[in-house]
């Protein structure tokens, strides 16, 4: 079951013709449950997305200080870091603070009043690449297939990278 759940998925045209290509964007909030100001730039991007749901992707991510837990006090005994947020707060967080939000990673503002602006100028922009994306769960394996199939709407930049992530 779990083959023919990814060779079906294979088959689907990703783009038929007449396919009409939505901006979306990419909104990242990065977080951590100590922190103090995060929960209005939680309540930002929240409101962002209601306003947008199919056209925002919403992420928090939590990671830096104000993300470590203590197995020992009980108000922050979870810990909700990843090694891919903690890449991302290295590598891309400029401010090396929380909250901090990037939106298509090409603004980047600790303020989230800033947020609304930049994310309706994003959303003003035509869409340059479209992408489909396509998943098989079987329950009898518990494995999920997902088949990732882009295509670039003008010329690609050779920088350009895919990064494809399970969230919850």
């Amino acid at each position: 079951a779990e083959d023919q759940c990814f060779i079906e998925a294979q088959n689907i045209d990703p783009f038929p013709e007449g396919f009409v290509f939505t901006k979306k964007i990419l909104l990242e909030k990065m977080t951590g449950h100590r922190c103090g100001n995060c929960p209005p730039a939680a309540s930002e991007g929240i409101r962002l997305w209601n306003e947008n749901p199919d056209r925002i992707v919403y992420l928090s991510i939590h990671a830096g200080p104000l993300a470590n837990f203590s197995s020992s006090a009980s108000k922050f005994n979870m810990d909700y870091k990843s090694d891919a947020g903690t890449e991302l707060f290295n590598t891309l967080n400029t401010a090396q603070g929380v909250p901090f939000g990037m939106i298509d990673r090409s603004f980047t503002s600790i303020d989230e009043q800033t947020w609304q602006t930049e994310v309706q100028n994003r959303l003003a922009v035509p869409a340059t690449a479209g992408i489909n994306i396509t998943t098989c769960y079987d329950a009898d394996s518990q494995s999920l297939a997902v088949v990732v199939r882009s295509t670039f709407l003008e010329e690609a930049n050779k920088t350009d990278r895919l990064a494809v992530y399970l969230v919850e």
